[in-house]
């Protein structure tokens, strides 16, 4: 969904300091939709499995979906 180019951008993350630290991204879902997630700023280090783990959490919701209409 969307462009090429805004595809490949990278994710945008806003994160808080102190104590209970938080990231929080969010990545378009086709043309009307948007996903959002937080973790713990921690674990922004491992931003890329986060990510992937989202998309295919969502992916699987999609599927699903998809399934129990027919």
């Amino acid at each position: 969904a969307g462009t090429l180019e805004k595809r490949l951008a990278p994710p945008l993350f806003i994160c808080t300091r102190g104590a209970g630290a938080a990231c929080e991204s969010r990545f378009g879902l086709g043309r009307t939709a948007q996903v959002g997630y937080r973790f713990k700023r921690a674990h922004l280090p491992q931003w890329e499995a986060i990510e992937t783990n989202v998309r295919a959490l969502i992916s699987g919701f999609r599927a699903a979906a998809r399934t129990s209409d027919n």
